[in-house]
């Protein structure tokens, strides 16, 4: 295998320990701004499978997130299950919930199915409210008594919870990854491509699509509960905001450019937000009730970085995935392959 194959790999494993090390000798802010990158990376890369690869433009991943925040705070605090136990099975309902909910909204096609998922999250902002247990719509915080269950000191609580949120971002790209170097990667740009002829070859149009929405749905809950973790705080407005999961995550994506694996776009995307109070990076919970105004700064650089560039800012990361993928992709070409 030439050298320059190996690049990615071995830059790829430098990052990921990088990422993982950066606690001995980061400031806080800085490990808030990595803690922040690593979450939104997690999200980008489970949109960009179900919009780059897959063609399913959801409006509506906030649904999931919203799911795994409020499946946390539930068990921890109603039914005293322990935090990280919590956590994993949050996972695990965000992906039943979007099985449950992929035979309703795969009936639309194109922008209905984004109108449709946006809807469905509405739907549960709007359920949950009304649940006094869980706070209606006013919300209801972690006590501290849950958080000493994790660790006693808070440097212990911030320091598992930033390994949690790197541990996410690694392997929301390596389960990407790896599906898009397997045929099913193949399958998932056919569908996009076009459904029928797709569905002509031998492809699994249907139970592909499904696999990607449950994994993307799985991942946001997980996501979505590490979020909250942090926040201490959660409301229905703040889980289910389309803005704050949704909106930003299709900023990242079309930064780093759809199709393409975002770690340019997430690292951007987190300064761009970090800027003059931007709440993208932001550990902060809005009074109930309160709205807040439109992120002029941060879509004014969104835009500038995206003129500017010509089509996408994309660095030679993007690049380098795109090789990966490419590389093992032929092999999924052979006669007879089947997804």
């Amino acid at each position: 295998m030439a050298l320059r194959d190996l690049m990615p790999t071995v830059v790829g494993m430098l990052l990921v320990l990088g990422l993982a090390t950066f606690p001995l000798y980061g400031d806080e802010a800085a490990l808030r701004m990595v803690e922040d990158f690593c979450l939104y990376l997690a999200l980008a890369q489970l949109w960009n499978l179900l919009a780059g690869y897959t063609g399913l433009v959801s409006v509506g991943q906030q649904a999931f997130v919203g799911i795994g925040g409020y499946v946390l705070f539930g068990l921890s605090i109603v039914l005293g299950f322990y935090p990280l136990v919590a956590f994993v099975i949050a996972g695990i309902v965000g992906a039943v919930v979007a099985l449950a909910l992929a035979p309703i909204v795969f009936r639309l096609r194109g922008p209905y199915f984004a109108v449709g998922t946006w809807v469905v999250a509405e739907a549960f902002r709007l359920g949950i409210a009304q649940i006094e247990l869980l706070g209606a719509g006013s919300g209801i915080s972690l006590p501290v008594s849950i958080l000493r269950e994790i660790g006693q000191h808070r440097e212990d609580r911030d320091l598992i919870i930033y390994e949690l949120s790197v541990a996410a971002a690694v392997i929301a790209t390596y389960v990407v990854l790896r599906w898009l170097r397997s045929r099913h990667g193949l399958a998932l740009t056919a569908i996009r491509d076009n459904e029928v002829t797709a569905a002509s070859v031998g492809v699994g149009v249907l139970r592909t699509k499904v696999i990607a929405y449950v994994v993307a749905g799985c991942g946001a809950a997980f996501v979505g509960a590490l979020l909250f973790l942090v926040r201490l705080r959660i409301s229905p407005d703040s889980a289910f905001s389309v803005q704050d999961w949704t909106a930003y995550v299709i900023f990242m994506v079309v930064i780093g450019g759809i199709g393409a694996v975002d770690l340019d776009a997430a690292a951007m995307a987190a300064a761009i937000g970090r800027g003059e109070g931007s709440d993208i990076g932001e550990h902060r919970q809005a009074p109930p009730g309160a709205r807040r105004a439109p992120n002029w700064n941060a879509g004014a650089r969104g835009a500038s970085i995206i003129a500017a560039s010509g089509r996408t800012a994309q660095c030679r990361t993007s690049r380098w995935t795109r090789t990966i993928i490419s590389g093992t992709r032929r092999a999924a070409t052979s006669p007879g392959w089947r997804a």
